[in-house]
Formats: structure tokens, sequence, C-alpha cells
């Protein structure tokens, strides 16, 4: 209705979210961060850009004012959309992301340094966890997911690996080298999956991550 731009031909998604007062959009901050990073983890890492354009709308003309246009681009964005015609990505059952868990997301894919990104993955790979799975310590919920719900044995076999890391770079100080990129790739992976609900996207994925574990196991032997 107020024309705001979209270039032509480009992967911009438009988000809008309206609020009756200032008072009540600050309030719901909480709000478009838990939006904008579920669709980060599902739609891929182009969304994970920290583009935002603020607009107040007067009830007495069609101008709009802009209140503030902030763009950056982190180094964790450089896939396609993941847009899949069948199954339909868009009919995909999601959870409801934790707050806390969207807001640590909503930082590691800022971060210029993939073990600092890793880390604050980590911790939202955590929170979200949390609420998925009630009863256990964190690796018997971690493993009551992947292996017990998912039926799994590689995509536990390889959080495993990734919870080894982590214990690596955040007790130990220690990082993995050139390969560290690739394990926030699969910690990512590993998250599409933790927050889908049981429907035919995320048997989709859960095949597509299984594949390219095997993949880089045969590789390294």
């Amino acid at each position: 209705m107020h024309k705001v731009p979209i270039p032509a031909g480009s992967n911009h998604l438009k988000l809008t979210f309206c609020y009756t007062t200032s008072d009540v959009r600050h309030n719901s901050q909480a709000q478009t961060v838990v939006v904008a990073n579920a669709l980060r983890l599902v739609f891929g890492v182009p969304i994970a850009r920290e583009l935002i354009i603020t607009r107040y709308f007067s009830e007495s003309t069609s101008a709009s004012e802009t209140f503030s246009d902030e763009g950056y681009a982190s180094q964790f964005d450089n896939q396609e959309l993941n847009m899949f015609d069948n199954p339909a990505i868009e009919q995909a059952e999601l959870i409801e992301i934790p707050e806390d868990a969207a807001i640590l997301l909503d930082k590691s894919f800022a971060q210029t340094f993939p073990s600092e990104r890793f880390i604050l993955m980590w911790l939202a790979f955590e929170a979200i966890i949390h609420s998925v799975i009630k009863e256990g310590s964190n690796g018997e919920k971690r493993k009551a997911f992947f292996e017990k719900i998912l039926k799994s044995d590689i995509a536990n076999k390889e959080v495993l690996r990734l919870f080894k890391l982590r214990c690596d770079i955040f007790k130990e100080g220690q990082v993995s080298g050139q390969n560290i990129e690739n394990d926030c790739w699969s910690l990512y992976a590993a998250m599409q999956l933790l927050v889908m609900k049981d429907c035919e996207q995320r048997r989709a994925y859960l095949l597509g991550y299984e594949s390219i574990l095997k993949q880089q196991d045969i590789a390294s032997k």
C-alpha cells in the first residue's frame, strides 16, 4: 500500500509487523527477532542479513517516514535461498523457537570469526533442545532427539562430534583450523532439523544431512 520497493529478481523477503503505538512496537521486539531467525534457519543464511528498515506510517497521510536503515552481511552469508518445489518448504511445520535462542542466533550470524559464531550457535542449539526435550542431561537430550526421535545414528554421532568441538573451543581455547567453517554449517543443519516438527520437509532435510555426512566420512578415509 505504501509502495516500499523490493528490487526485481532479488531474493529479498519483506516482513511487515504492525503495531498500534511505539510502546507496543518496543515491547514486541523479541517477536521480530524470533520470526526472523526462524526464517533464517529454514530458508537459508542469506536471510541472516541485519537489514532493518523501520517506518512510521501516519493515519492522516499515505506518506511513510524512514526511521532507520541499517545493513550488514556476515561471512556466513554465502548460499542461495533454500527454495524447494518438492517438498514445498513453505509447508514445513516449526516449533516455537525460544527468545533467548533467537537472540543468540541473531548475534551469531553477524560474527566475523567462525569460532565465535560457532559458540553462539551452539548456545542457541542448547537453548532450543532444552525446549524440545524436557528431561535428562544435555547429552541425554541430544541423544533423545537425534537418535531416538529422528532415529539417525549418523546425525547423533555428528552432533556428539560438534559437542566435543564446542568443549575444545569453549574450555580449552582450541580451534580446529580451516574446518571450523564446515563445522558451523553442520551445526546449522542440525538446528534446521531441531526446529522442525515431524513433517515431510524434516525427513527430506535429514536424508540430505546424512548424505553429506556419509560423503565427508568417505572422503576423510
